[in-house]
Parts: structure tokens; sequence; C-alpha cells
């Protein structure tokens, strides 16, 4: 009786581990904010964000999430590089009120930069 009651529990936790990787974004990208900052005129918290972006022509909605929950969700403007990025990036600047910013995300592999205003 006990033996089957752990082979139960155990391929209950392996059917849980192999669904884990299918509930998690194609398209998710780690990032790391140091302090308080701010993208395209939200504040955003230090922190480790999981990104997400979609694409509608040379617009995006990208959204940054912490334990699964949105907590930035803002514009930019779609750009392409011609060589993809070695990693994913922030890129730091100052934006028109004169506060620390990020000013475009980059994306490890990928083409595309995401700008900021």
């Amino acid at each position: 009786m006990l033996k089957n009651r752990n082979s139960i529990v155990l391929v209950t936790l392996l059917a849980l581990l192999a669904a884990i990787p299918m509930t998690m974004a194609k398209d998710s990208y780690v990032f790391a904010v140091s302090r308080t900052m701010f993208v395209a005129g939200t504040e955003i918290k230090a922190g480790t964000y999981d990104v997400k972006y979609e694409v509608n022509n040379a617009e995006a909605t990208v959204m940054f999430y912490a334990h699964g929950k949105v907590i930035v969700k803002v514009q930019g403007k779609v750009e392409e590089s011609k060589k993809p990025a070695e990693n994913n990036s922030l890129a730091i600047g100052k934006d028109a009120s004169g506060r620390e910013a990020i000013k475009a995300l980059l994306f490890r592999d990928k083409t595309t930069t995401i700008i900021f205003e």
C-alpha cells in the first residue's frame, strides 16, 4: 500500500514538473533593474522582472512582471538592428524631466530594440 502511494506521488510530481515549461511564456526575458527609475514616464522599482512585449506595427506594449503579476505596462517604439543583442540589456539615460530612466530594451539573440521616450 505504501509503495503504491509513493508511486502515485512520484508520478504526480513528475507530471507537474513536465508541465512547468509549457506554462512559461515563449517570449519572456529577464531584466534586473538595479535602482528605482522611470520607464516611459512610469516609475519602476529596483528588482528582477520578466519582461514580455507585444508588437503592433512600429509600436510595442511592454509588460514588466514580478511574481506573475504585471507591475508596469508601458508603450514604446520598435526598432530593428542589423545584429542581434548579445545579452538582455537596459539602456539608461535621462527622461525629459531629467530623471534617470530606461531609454531602451535590447533582447538577447533578437534584433528587436524597444525605445522609450
